[in-house]
């Protein structure tokens, strides 16, 4: 946490700077260093028992916690406004991590179609194999969700801003849903960057996941994934006995009784008495402990870094990507631009009541003359590079068809937003002019072969 004297803060470009690290508690180096530890030396057999039965937080191997790691959690709870955070080594293990959690075999999900391609892909096909079964329902019609939930359902999930449908969803009326049946709400935040551009849980959201790869480091050149806990959910209300029972792995620990609202372990760690951590401890002792996939130091370390300058980046290129999507709109090669800051998107209603500071950075839009038209776009573009990413300070174009979503079925890509001749945009903050230059270039080429061929 930040100086006593410094709790006035509120401002996510000052919490993006310091939050979570006091330079005087690590020799007063003004940036947070990395801790490349396997392991950390306990100062008695007593502490050594009371960690690793789960009585004493602390550091005792770095695949379940360390000091680097740490800085960056406790930073990014408090820019997506949750009580405690687990850093792991990339988005899609953030994901599994929170479903190996709360699911087990014969378990049921209802998610959002409109998923990034890997995350559909899991879930329509890995995930049935361990005997979860996946409904999708359009998340922005809690109607059609509700009628879906049965006795197995453990969980709702949705992405803030679909990938690459860019649909905003309405998380304050998933979450009544999801909560009038006692299950809890997750969204994955990745197009949210971190709370600047949507906030997830002060509209209802019971846990937020993200993809660090992207906005967060910002530069390329660290993976990572992160999931926040709000502190909110009642995980003692039945829904999920495994909270409740002796863990016999810590000792008789009961996660909810020691974790829940006003628990001991709550208290241990000044835990405020309408906050509970059971989810987060759970996940971190257990699940992050038995599967593995942490995250390293040196990843943590330079996504700190970009998160240092993330509202500043994620303005710009909100900008860029406004005035390019208004030149796409008018295109004679594009058609159906989508980007939830044009007033004529069918999301833009919905955009404006969740998205703050800006309406995002990805675009997408098809060529009119298919598929062969898309390929001599992305081949012709030069200061876009073609990578399968997505915020990063460079602008990026994909072809989603065969890429991101190439493993799912044509009629799976249509469910999910994806077309034969889309093409996504993620724009980063290069000159707005350069950019919008080397689109028109591109656009063109393709204009003239077309119109050539047409003619002829």
């Amino acid at each position: 946490m930040l100086k006593k004297s410094m709790n006035f803060v509120v401002d996510f470009n000052t919490k993006a700077l310091h939050w979570g690290y006091i330079p005087g508690q690590h020799q007063k180096c003004l940036s947070p260093p990395i801790y490349q530890n396997t392991a950390f030396e306990f100062s008695s057999i007593e502490e050594a028992e009371a960690l690793n039965t789960g009585k004493l937080f602390g550091h005792i191997y770095t695949r379940i916690s360390n000091p680097t790691n740490e800085i960056l959690e406790s930073r990014v709870s408090a820019l997506e406004g949750g009580i405690s955070s687990i850093a792991c080594a990339s988005g899609h293990a953030a994901q599994f991590l929170v479903i190996s959690t709360l699911l087990q075999a014969g378990d049921h999900i209802i998610s959002s179609p409109y998923l990034y391609g890997g995350t559909y892909h899991q879930f329509k096909e890995q995930l049935p194999r361990l005997g979860i079964k996946v409904d999708f329902a359009d998340p922005n019609n809690p109607s059609q969700v509700a009628s879906k939930i049965n006795n197995k359902t453990k969980l709702i999930y949705a992405e803030s801003l679909g990938n690459p449908e860019l649909n905003p969803v309405n998380i304050e009326a998933l979450a009544t849903v999801a909560h009038a049946n006692k299950l809890p709400l997750v969204i994955d935040n990745t197009l949210g960057c971190c709370g600047y551009l949507i906030k997830p849980i002060r509209m209802g959201a019971d846990i937020v996941i993200s993809s660090l790869t992207k906005w967060a480091g910002g530069h390329g050149n660290a993976v990572g994934g992160i999931i926040t806990d709000s502190g909110n959910f009642e995980w003692g209300n039945g829904t999920f006995p495994q909270f409740k029972e002796a863990n016999s792995a810590y000792k008789g620990l009961s996660f909810w009784d020691e974790y829940g609202f006003g628990g001991p372990g709550c208290q241990r760690n000044r835990i405020p008495f309408y906050k509970n951590i059971a989810f987060s401890t759970r996940l971190r002792l257990e699940h992050l402990r038995d599967w593995g996939p942490c995250i390293s130091p040196f990843n943590s370390y330079l996504i700190l870094q970009g998160i240092e300058t993330l509202g500043l980046r994620v303005e710009r290129a909100c900008h860029n990507a406004l005035a390019i999507a208004k030149v796409l709109c008018n295109h004679e090669s594009t058609q159906n631009t989508r980007y939830p800051g044009l007033e004529n998107d069918k999301y833009h209603s919905i955009a404006n009541q969740i998205m703050t500071n800006g309406y995002g950075t990805i675009i997408t839009f098809e060529l009119k003359d298919g598929y062969d038209a898309a390929a001599m776009l992305v081949n012709s573009l030069l200061i876009f590079k073609h990578a399968a990413n997505i915020g990063d300070s460079k602008s990026l174009v994909l072809h989603p068809a065969s890429t991101t979503h190439s493993q799912l079925s044509e009629k799976e890509q249509l469910d999910s937003g994806v077309t034969p001749s889309m093409i996504r945009l993620s724009i980063g903050i290069e000159g707005e002019r350069d950019l919008i230059e080397d689109l028109e270039q591109g656009l063109n080429k393709v204009r003239h072969t077309y119109s050539n061929r047409s003619s002829g």
